[in-house]
């Protein structure tokens, strides 16, 4: 046991030429940090000095120490995700998500679909083939919207309620 230490400057481990305030090094693959709890759970806390002001972990590589990182703002309780230095995705307080980029999917099937609900999950939305969408309710698709913008209705018992106007033929 050593008590505690107060040091005014740059500490190196691994490393005589220290960065920032702790700067660990070590060659190899090896892990440069272990945290462990002998009780109960291991938490890590990155706190930030003042109220509404943000945590930030950062993933760095030779070319750049900032390339990719986790932001939490604490002025309005939002997290960050960056990826190539660019902001990717914001979970704000309510738990919805912003994604910058694109999402991608798998095509899904009948019994799982690609986009589904945690309380119901044989029923949602698949790609049913190229360029073409189904619609899932108990496993089964129920409407596909083809790559032509033809709609089909795959039941035996199509039912519409209320008033139904066409044009063109069924």
């Amino acid at each position: 046991s050593f008590g505690s230490a107060h040091i005014a400057d740059k500490v190196g481990i691994g490393t005589t030429s220290p960065e920032q305030l702790l700067h660990c090094a070590v060659a190899g693959g090896n892990p440069v940090a272990v945290f462990q709890s002998t009780g109960a759970n291991a938490n890590i806390v990155i706190k930030a000095t003042y109220a509404n002001k943000n945590s930030v972990l950062y993933f760095g590589d030779a070319a750049s120490d900032e390339i990719g990182y986790i932001d939490y703002d604490h002025a309005d309780n939002s997290l960050d995700l960056g990826t190539n230095s660019t902001l990717a995705l914001t979970l704000d307080s309510s738990q919805n998500a912003t994604f910058a980029g694109k999402i991608y999917n798998s095509d899904g099937t009948n019994a799982t679909p690609s986009y589904t609900f945690s309380a119901d999950t044989n029923t949602g939305m698949t790609r049913y083939s190229t360029d073409s969408l189904s619609l899932i309710t108990n496993g089964a698709s129920r409407l596909i919207v083809g790559a032509t913008g033809n709609v089909e209705i795959p039941t035996a018992n199509a039912k519409i309620s209320g008033s139904s106007t066409s044009t063109g033929s069924f």
